[in-house]
């Protein structure tokens, strides 16, 4: 399982939503880490989710097909673009 968005919440606890959100603008369907740590980050997925929803988009628990390389154990794709050189 790969991840299309990483905000980076475990940095900046109170400015991860607005990169969030800008990450997921740019692709047609992401899957984002959040990380529950004791930085204080997740007293803003409310606000995250309320704004996902405000804008149209939707949360699911599908994965896209471009983050699951393997599936069943059998390569469902290349790994050309995850090998460094």
């Amino acid at each position: 399982m790969l991840w299309s968005a990483l905000p980076r919440d475990w940095q900046d606890a109170d400015g991860w939503v607005d990169r969030a959100l800008d990450q997921i603008a740019a692709q047609p369907w992401s899957l984002m880490v959040l990380h529950d740590l004791p930085t204080g980050a997740m007293r803003h997925l409310d606000r995250f989710l309320g704004l996902v929803a405000d804008r149209g988009g939707r949360v699911r628990q599908e994965f896209p097909p471009e983050c699951l390389p393997m599936i069943g154990g059998r390569l469902a794709q290349p790994l050309d673009r995850y090998l460094a050189a």
